[in-house]
């Protein structure tokens, strides 16, 4: 019996924390959603005129490092959320913000529905120009405010190559991918980047 209970509160406990730990899968449609949400309620709906979300690695669209660059008071600032902790610089040299040349909006006036429906039709490019990859996951999105207040995407996909396997060396686990980058135009139209 009391193993029982020892049991049933450890699944408690991993329901718990895998209930309350923030994955989103920015690639899908409500994870988009959910991801924009999320960094609203984390740092505001601040005017941006750059954000970038990033997957956990390399090949996962899950989650984990957000940054966002905005004008306070005439000053840049940079702020990110990675491993849960918040940072924020002010950014005298590195990239500030240039009247004229740079746009702002509100976070909530980003379209992250776009996000997936432009990851598909990258797919769709590739897969239209090749068959040799598999296991396509979005792992950087950017968006980049126009001085029309339009924004602008930059993305990268990466993939693995069919037949390829993970293999281990030494105590490391290897697996190749293949990176594809893109960019999406204010009118909503996509590019690939060699």
């Amino acid at each position: 019996m009391r193993k029982i209970f020892f049991s049933l509160i450890a699944i408690i406990a991993i329901t718990f924390v895998s209930c309350n730990s923030g994955n989103f899968n920015f690639a899908t449609p409500d994870g988009a959603l959910d991801v924009q949400k999320h960094i609203i309620n984390k740092f505001g709906d601040k005017e941006v005129y750059y954000l970038n979300v990033m997957g956990k690695n390399e090949l996962s669209s899950e989650l984990a490092v957000i940054s966002l660059k905005y004008v306070d008071a005439d000053k840049s600032y940079k702020k990110g959320l990675a491993g849960g902790r918040i940072s924020d610089e002010e950014l005298e040299t590195s990239f500030p913000y240039k009247e004229g040349k740079d746009g702002k909006v509100k976070i909530s006036e980003l379209d992250f529905s776009v996000i997936p429906v432009k990851f598909e039709e990258a797919i769709k490019f590739i897969t239209s120009q090749t068959d040799e990859y598999e296991n396509f996951q979005l792992y950087d999105w950017t968006f980049e405010v126009n001085k029309d207040k339009k924004s602008e995407a930059s993305f990268v996909i990466n993939a693995t190559k069919k037949g390829e396997s993970t293999s281990m060396e030494g105590r490391y686990e290897v697996t190749n991918y293949y990176t594809f980058n893109f960019e999406m135009k204010a009118d909503g139209t996509i590019e690939y980047q060699e």
